[in-house]
């Protein structure tokens, strides 16, 4: 018996597929051979450019800041370690053209301050070994020229010019100071300010002027026997006018001739302050810790003593060793001479200015029983109490009570 199988495929069929597969295998081959010469090339590229420059070395860097080959010579060695970069002018309201730095020479005061991109003159004398011996700025041409470029905040490079030598001088920022400024030590006290909180007074009694200045800190400031106090808030800024600090409305109205301070940062634990001077180098950046203070205890019993009720609007009372007639709006400051009231506007602007200092009593309120109502605030105004006692006639007793 004979058996036959039928394919579904007719050779033609084969044919056609066969091709097919011989082509795509030819194609994969024809890749793995061209992956393999690339691989070749670029491994002996890298070989051949071993130990050698792919680019020469003045396309580094263009303009003033072009590397040279011979920028570490002996005379360059010398001044980098003969000068030295002390500061750069970092106040937010001077402009980029008007930025100045200041080179100074290790070991003396000598100190040197120029715009960026214009020359520094000066004489070197050299020591016979190539070293330094002495150096001397000038006004106009000298044996030698540099040009300083800043690279960052911590470095400097100078372009120097000597007998038609021409090399590159890098100088490192150094923690040392700059020469201190006419009356610094003024400008200073404000780095020793102290934090005392904000004016209740002003929150309770300030109206339109003066309340919002309850939403800044006092800072009490003392220089020599001077003592002022400023009210500064987040951002704010001052400026440094007739021996003291002085807030300003904002950065434009700040007097460019003049030192300049800046509130970074204003909250219940203190402040951070960077200044600059006129020329814009920092003078100082602080931060103020806010001080606590003591437990407020007043007891009215104590201060108004025999207070009788005069009429419906006025209590009289002694204080002290003083004898006093209330009415409502009455300011009592108890001050270096005793109690006695505010009466002139001179003593009162004298009181908002903490010209005059001391604990003060504020009378808000008086009634026809005699009951008399009001406030306390500690010496600062920092704290306050509210009081209330009651005055009575030659026949009674009188009560006091602290609230």
């Amino acid at each position: 018996m004979i058996i036959t199988f039928r394919s579904r495929f007719s050779l033609d069929q084969f044919l056609f597929w066969g091709q097919i597969a011989v082509g795509v295998a030819s194609v994969i081959v024809a890749l793995i051979f061209c992956v393999q010469m690339m691989r070749k090339e670029i491994l002996d590229v890298g070989m051949n450019m071993v130990g050698r420059r792919s680019f020469p070395m003045e396309s580094m860097l263009s303009g003033p800041l072009a590397l040279r080959e011979n920028s570490r010579s002996p005379l360059a060695l010398a001044l980098e370690q003969k000068l030295v970069f002390l500061a750069q002018s970092l106040r937010p309201d001077v402009k980029r053209e008007e930025k100045v730095l200041c080179i100074g020479v290790k070991g003396t005061d000598m100190q040197q301050v120029v715009k960026e991109g214009m020359p520094i003159f000066c004489n070197l004398k050299e020591h016979e070994s190539g070293g330094i011996e002495g150096i001397e700025f000038l006004d106009r041409d000298g044996n030698t020229s540099m040009i300083p470029h800043v690279l960052d905040a911590r470095s400097l490079l100078l372009k120097v010019e000597r007998g038609g030598e021409e090399m590159e001088v890098i100088l490192k920022a150094s923690d040392g100071m700059r020469k201190a400024a006419s009356g610094a030590s003024k400008m200073a006290a404000l780095q020793e300010g102290k934090v005392c909180g904000s004016d209740l007074f002003f929150r309770e009694y300030g109206g339109g002027e003066y309340r919002p200045l309850s939403q800044k800190q006092q800072v009490e400031v003392v220089s020599g026997k001077e003592r002022y106090v400023l009210y500064l808030g987040s951002k704010d800024f001052l400026s440094f006018r007739g021996g003291k600090w002085d807030v300003v409305a904002g950065l434009s109205d700040a007097d460019r001739e003049v030192p300049l301070a800046h509130v970074a940062s204003c909250g219940s634990s203190g402040l951070e302050i960077e200044a600059w001077d006129a020329e814009g180098f920092s003078l100082f950046h602080t931060k103020l810790q806010g001080e606590r203070s003591s437990l407020l205890r007043f007891a009215p019993e104590q201060v108004f003593l025999g207070a009788k009720q005069r009429t419906s609007k006025q209590v009289s009372c002694k204080i002290g060793k003083k004898r006093f007639v209330l009415q409502p709006g009455d300011w009592l400051i108890n001050a270096k001479d005793g109690w006695h009231k505010l009466k002139t506007l001179d003593d009162i602007e004298a009181y908002l200015n903490h010209v005059l200092r001391g604990e003060l009593c504020v009378v808000d309120s008086i009634d026809t029983k005699g009951n008399v109502k009001g406030h306390y605030f500690n010496e600062m105004r920092t704290q306050m109490q509210s009081f209330a006692f009651r005055a009575i006639s030659s026949k009674g007793n009188r009560k006091g009570k602290a609230k």
